[in-house]
């Protein structure tokens, strides 16, 4: 007897589709706390879109937004979505983190002083790894800016007699790549302009050189105030740099008017020094 055996093939159709893409602007969909991302449900298709989050990968997944191919994310969490389609459209997983923030904040001390006079800064930011300061100051050239810990600067700024303030800025950021900023209003006294006029004038290494050429065992040099705070100049100190006593006055009117003094031949270190109004 021959018995005959019936093979049937079953396929089984899934009720749902899978593999599809959630995409974000940039190379990830992390963030700084504070601020977000758009995720997008890429190329999908007609039907009602409902977004879903969770707090972990393999938890409860609960509605927040439907009707739109796109999501502005503000809190961190696993999110996907699904499209009423025949059979249910699935997108794949995506978890976005949220990073913290640091704080930046600083003091400074002294304040009020002479521009002459260092400032040092006392960073007291929380969470930072790197720090970049502006210290507002831009006369101050290549100074103005530095990224120590706890720098110190001295403040340029212009001539004068009176205060002047600084913006300085404190950009701390974490490993991360999430920042924050502190200002702080910095005040200092101008310093008067010392500028001095004089005979065979050259600047060698940073160094003003008045310079005559001759035989003499000694010569007169004519020194004429080229300063331009000279109208709120309070006094004037010439250091001879040759042994013999220093010349002070409180007044120095510019040329004709000179201040004369007979040098030794060979180099004298002289100091010129002005005093403002403000005392510095």
């Amino acid at each position: 007897m021959r018995k005959v055996f019936l093979a049937l093939l079953i396929t089984l159709f899934s009720s749902v589709i899978f593999a599809q893409t959630i995409t974000f602007p940039g190379g990830s969909p992390n963030f700084c706390q504070g601020g977000s991302v758009v995720l997008t449900a890429s190329s999908a298709p007609s039907g009602t879109i409902q977004w879903l989050r969770s707090t972990s990968l393999n938890g409860t997944y609960n509605g927040i937004g439907s009707n739109s191919s796109t999501l502005t994310v503000t809190s961190a969490g696993f999110y996907t979505v699904t499209v009423a389609t025949s059979p249910i459209t699935q997108y794949d997983t995506i978890e976005v983190k949220v990073f913290p923030v640091p704080t930046a904040s600083f003091t400074s001390s002294p304040t009020n002083q002479c521009g002459n006079v260092r400032v040092s800064f006392n960073n007291t930011s929380t969470g930072g790894t790197t720090y970049a300061w502006d210290f507002g100051d831009p006369n101050s050239g290549s100074n103005n800016n530095s990224t120590a810990v706890n720098p110190s600067h001295r403040f340029v700024g212009t001539v004068g007699n009176n205060s002047q303030d600084f913006t300085v800025r404190l950009i701390v950021t974490n490993s991360n790549g999430c920042k924050d900023t502190a200002t702080s209003i910095v005040s200092t006294k101008q310093l008067p302009d010392p500028k001095l006029g004089g005979p065979g004038t050259r600047v060698y290494n940073g160094i003003n050189y008045f310079v005559k050429c001759n035989t003499n065992i000694t010569d007169n040099f004519s020194f004429s105030n080229l300063s331009s705070t000279r109208g709120t100049n309070s006094e004037y100190k010439f250091i001879w740099g040759d042994g013999t006593p220093e010349l002070t006055t409180t007044s120095f009117d510019p040329f004709p008017t000179v201040i004369s003094h007979n040098f030794p031949q060979g180099t004298s270190p002289m100091k010129f020094i002005v005093t403002g109004q403000n005392g510095c």
